[in-house]
């Protein structure tokens, strides 16, 4: 375990480093007490389990750099970790075992403009609309392979700053994609959405991501009727345009010659 006695380094403010390692059972409640951190609280990469204790949520310096991934961690994220509101960077939480839903109070990282990962957990119910307003984003929105079901918000059309690695892939999400998608016209590769069960027809304003460059991913779903002619404006593809293992029909569009 993780000593209880860290927690009297009161005075760190970054680079609290423990990752790698094989350190195991519950995180000390007493690291809540290092409320001086600003960047580079890391213990990625262990093995430890249980609940994130409520009292992370003190860390309310934190800035940048936030690392809990690779862990057995389980139970619910804490809403106290919506206190973190200075975090502009790095809050990675992928890679464990949290179930039920994604806390709305996430929705108050504001100040968030690249790699907001809680993928390759247990996840459940919607996705919170309040993500929606994380709109400093340009990087790094990973939500995939987690039980995330019902419809994508159309919140989430408001990521506009969205440049890189949008990823809803491998859930449970359902219904039309919202064409408010179609604003995230920054996007220039890794567009996922794959292994889904989304359905109805692919929206139009998809083709208003022209500045695609490579990996726009939509396949294994429900989609149906004719593949949209406006597809074929994103001619700036070199690489991975995937509408594989749906049910789409009618004519392969000229457009995408």
């Amino acid at each position: 375990a993780i000593p209880t006695q860290l927690g009297l380094l009161r005075q760190m403010s970054s680079y609290f480093y423990l990752s790698s390692n094989l350190l195991s059972l519950k995180i000390p409640t007493q690291l809540g007490q290092l409320r001086q951190m600003g960047s580079a609280f890391w213990l990625g990469s262990n093995s430890l389990s249980l609940a994130i204790p409520t009292q992370l949520g003190q860390l309310s310096q934190m800035g940048f750099d936030f690392r809990l991934y690779a862990n057995l961690l389980s139970s619910t994220i804490p809403t106290e970790l919506g206190n973190l509101v200075q975090m502009s960077s790095l809050f990675s939480l992928r890679s464990n075992s949290f179930s039920m839903a994604i806390p709305t109070e996430l929705g108050r990282l504001v100040q968030m403009s690249s790699i907001f990962t809680l993928g390759s957990n247990l996840l459940s119910s919607a996705i919170p609309t309040q993500l929606g307003l994380l709109r400093q984003m340009s990087s790094y929105f990973y939500l995939s392979s987690n039980l995330l079901s019902l419809k994508i918000p159309t919140q989430l059309g408001q990521l506009r700053q969205m440049g890189s690695a949008f990823w809803l892939g491998s859930n449970s999400l359902s219904l039309a994609i919202p064409t408010q998608l179609g604003q995230l016209s920054q996007m220039g590769f890794d567009f996922r959405l794959y292994a889904n069960l989304l359905s109805s027809t692919i929206p139009t304003e998809l083709g208003n991501l022209v500045q695609m460059s490579s990996l726009f991913s939509l396949r294994s779903n429900s989609f149906s009727m004719a593949i949209p002619t406006e597809l074929g404006r994103l001619v700036q593809m070199s690489s991975i345009f995937t509408l594989g293992s749906n049910l789409l029909s009618s004519a392969i569009p000229t457009q995408l010659g």
